[in-house]
């Protein structure tokens, strides 16, 4: 009987290995989430919270100056290419490169200016 013990209690811990691994999974996942709770994270947040309200009043536009718009333009491999950069009165915060590909409109989609 008393070597029926060992094999019990191995067969045990087979069992709470998988749980032990599933809370170290979900510890490391909490620890990547906690990682991007800076302050870079809640300015890029601000930003895309912008784009999403088109029109609407949202935190960016109550605290910041609104922004100006100069469209550029570039080669590259003899290929020429179109943008429109904006620039903060106050310095850059967040940095996006927004490529809208699938709107008929490109860069000049209503929804982004």
């Amino acid at each position: 009987m008393t070597a029926a013990r060992p094999a019990l209690q191995h067969a045990e811990n087979a069992r709470a290995c998988p749980w032990v691994r599933g809370r170290l999974a979900v510890a490391c996942l909490l620890l990547a989430v906690a990682a991007g709770c800076g302050p870079r994270a809640d300015e890029a947040r601000l930003l895309l919270e912008d784009v999403a309200a088109r029109t609407a009043p949202t935190t960016l536009k109550a605290s910041t100056p609104a922004p100006q718009r100069e469209s550029t333009a570039w080669r590259v491999d003899d290929r020429p290419g179109a943008g429109d950069l904006y620039l903060s009165g106050e310095g850059p915060y967040a940095r996006l490169v927004l490529v809208p590909g699938l709107s008929p409109h490109g860069k000049d989609d209503p929804r982004l200016i």
